[in-house]
């Protein structure tokens, strides 16, 4: 019985280790590149923050609030950004990548020139909706990934630290992006 609950749980975290390292490719905010064409390079993220959320703590809403606006304030265009729930394999609660996407750059002024007209306007207005829209997706997908209330399980069995290392070493060693931030 100890030898299939190991199978299942390094399956699952193989998973969702694949889905976090970007072994799949998923963008949650949606990418206004296309508007382009093959006019303009791949987007390369600036930055990549990756939130790490873990379920075993019961969050009070200034908690909340206060990682929501710190993660706000950091983020600006070119960002990518990670939303990753975990509890250690407690009950009810799994690994889960609640949010991955980058955010578009607005093109630079030689870029412009480039482009026809309609082609850098739709653009613009992608990029301008993209940001409105992914931090209202951003809030929503945060606030529904804490915890809340205390379900009265015994978090005392789970391997929270191995689970946190485990996701923090794979999501630390993958990437395209000199810069890499962590928050927990």
């Amino acid at each position: 019985m100890p030898t299939k609950l190991l199978i299942k749980s390094a399956l699952l975290l193989w998973l969702v280790v694949g889905s976090i390292s970007g072994t799949w490719a998923r963008d949650d905010l949606g990418a206004c590149r296309s508007i382009l064409g093959s006019v303009m390079e791949a987007r390369v993220p600036k930055r990549d923050l990756i939130v790490l959320i873990d379920q075993t703590v019961v969050a009070n809403e200034a908690l909340q609030d206060e990682v929501i606006s710190k993660v706000l304030r950091f983020l600006s265009a070119g960002d990518r950004i990670r939303i990753v729930s975990f509890s250690a394999y407690a009950a009810r609660h799994y690994t889960q990548v609640e949010l991955d996407g980058t955010f578009d750059t607005p093109l630079a002024e030689a870029d412009i020139r480039d482009l026809p007209v309609r082609q850098s306007r739709r653009y613009g207005k992608c990029v301008t909706q993209q940001r409105a829209q992914g931090r209202r997706l951003l809030v929503k997908r945060l606030a529904d990934a804490f915890t809340t209330t205390d379900e009265g399980y015994d978090y005392t069995n789970t391997e929270i630290i191995t689970m946190l290392y485990g996701l923090a070493s794979d999501v630390l060693s993958h990437g395209n992006t000199s810069e890499r931030i962590l928050l927990v």
